[in-house]
């Protein structure tokens, strides 16, 4: 099995939090423990928002601003690892995610590199 990065945009709204009195949906939970219970292994945490991180950008890093992103569609809220056995089955699992419950978000899928 691959490596694969799911990596969810559109706000930290979308994705599930640990933070007490903000329980985990239902959908969230269900969706991660199959994930586990069929040996894809997520690993990832919830993203901290309201504005914290940096941007690096331009030849030797020379242009640095404050985060997050220019537009809300485009904060990246959240990842996960997962392991599958191709680009189709990891596709296929993170067709199964929460996150499209909602407009204006989108999960990149990326292979790790081994």
């Amino acid at each position: 099995m691959k490596d694969y990065l799911l990596l969810f945009r559109g706000g930290p709204q979308y994705v599930p939090t640990s933070q007490p009195g903000q329980p985990i949906s239902d959908n969230w939970r269900a969706w991660m423990e199959g994930l586990m219970k069929d040996g894809h292994v997520p690993q990832g945490q919830r993203l901290v928002g309201g504005g914290s991180g940096a941007v690096l950008k331009g030849r030797k890093a020379a242009q640095l601003t404050d985060g997050p992103f220019a537009e809300g569609k485009e904060i990246v809220a959240g990842y996960i690892v997962i392991k599958a056995n191709d680009l189709d089955q990891a596709i296929s699992l993170a067709k199964g995610c929460p996150i499209f419950e909602h407009d204006d978000v989108s999960t990149e899928i990326r292979e790790i590199a081994s």
